[in-house]
């Protein structure tokens, strides 16, 4: 009965303390051990499915993935989804991934989950000229390209640079004219604020 008394203690004790955790500050989760870790990932993956049930060769995965020097890395554990991107942290519920495809035969307006977009004037400041019609809006593909300043530039390449986040890459638009050339990748900017004049503009 002592034994079981002092495991209860011990597990309260750990209890307490990943309750004070910051789930986005990846150093919380690297100082505490392997058995707090896989106690802090069991109850958040618990919200989603009671039954989930996560081994300790998971939880090693999981501690190695928040220790990668790699800026972006993708690990899923039971019914989560965990992103580490660059220094915070994110556990998502697992989703399936989205398409989307939309065709605008002449300057017009698509307003729906993923981008506004309003060429009914001009979209030339994204590069899209009448003679680009019909152009398609798409999410984006890791083989992309696109010229940027008589640059050609890949897609993968833009994501490092503009530290676009593992979660959102594949749901990125991006425009296609009628032969089928990418040409124009709207820019990520973390702190992105929509103005009344923003005729184009990502709302993941």
């Amino acid at each position: 009965i002592e034994d079981i008394n002092f495991k209860n203690e011990e597990l309260k004790s750990i209890n307490d303390k990943i309750s004070t955790l910051n789930i986005q500050n990846i150093r919380d989760l690297t100082v505490i051990s392997d058995l707090e870790l896989s106690l802090y990932v069991h109850k958040l993956a618990r919200f989603i499915d009671p039954s989930t049930e996560i081994s300790m060769r998971q939880i090693k995965e999981v501690r190695k993935a928040l220790s990668s020097s790699k800026a972006n890395v993708i690990i899923n554990v039971g019914p989560l989804e965990i992103l580490k991107e660059y220094d915070s942290i994110k556990f998502n519920e697992k989703t399936r991934a989205q398409t989307f495809e939309y065709t605008l035969e002449k300057p017009g307006k698509i307003d729906c989950e993923f981008f506004f977009l309003d060429f009914t004037v001009s979209g030339e400041n994204r590069n899209v000229f009448e003679s680009d019609y019909p152009i398609k809006i798409r999410n984006a593909n890791p083989n992309d390209f696109v010229k940027i300043k008589n640059y050609r530039k890949s897609y993968r390449r833009l994501c490092i640079d503009w530290k676009i986040p593992v979660s959102i890459r594949l749901l990125w638009p991006v425009i296609e004219n009628k032969n089928g050339d990418v040409i124009y990748i709207p820019r990520y900017r973390a702190t992105f604020a929509k103005t009344d004049s923003s005729n184009f503009y990502v709302k993941l």
